[in-house]
């Protein structure tokens, strides 16, 4: 997996989860590795990714259920700070394994893959851009709040679509307002 940031002063960073420094980064039989990539509060604000890994063992066959397939055992890895919050302040957007996970808009850090989802879900495949995504679910869901918009850029790309409708309807009544049919 590969984990892109760029930033607005040009910079990226790059992230390559198949590139360990060590040959095995978990004791025991790691067969399967487990990664998520999140924005978290806790223990310190940012951007992380954590690395579970599933352990193997000959001695679980013993426990292995009627079928004779033992289980892996997930175990709690290890968690990477990617981008500190004053990092992200200045971050345009995350991709994963080339796809947009995160991204700017208005000023404000979105979850675009949650949003891609949502719009999937309630509108259809996206084509937009993101904030027409935005405003295209909040249309859709009835309400100004969408999952992986911060609230006050959801409020705000709300306002301005109000103030765009009433804008409209002034400007067709301006432009419609005093004709007369007869003096056509």
């Amino acid at each position: 997996m590969m984990a892109r940031i760029e930033y607005e002063d040009g910079r990226t960073t790059l992230f390559d989860t198949l590139s360990f420094t060590e040959g095995s980064p978990f004791t025991g039989a790691n067969m399967l590795t487990e990664f998520e990539l999140e924005m978290r509060d806790e223990p310190e604000k940012g951007l992380w990714l954590t690395a579970n890994w599933h352990q193997v063992r000959d001695d679980w066959r013993v426990d292995a259920p009627a079928d004779g397939i033992p289980a892996a055992r997930r175990s709690r890895g290890w968690r990477f700070m990617l981008a500190s919050e004053a990092e992200l302040g200045r971050a345009r957007r995350v991709l994963l394994d080339g796809e947009e996970a995160f991204a700017r808009v208005r000023g404000y850090l979105c979850d675009a893959a949650a949003i891609s989802a949502c719009y999937r879900e309630h509108v259809g495949p996206p084509s937009k851009p993101l904030k027409s995504q935005i405003r295209d679910l909040q249309r859709a869901l009835g309400r100004a709040e969408v999952p992986g918009v911060p609230d006050e850029l959801a409020r705000l790309l709300a306002e301005e679509k109000e103030e765009g409708a009433d804008e409209g309807a002034r400007k067709v009544k301006e432009d419609w307002g005093d004709v007369d049919e007869e003096a056509w």
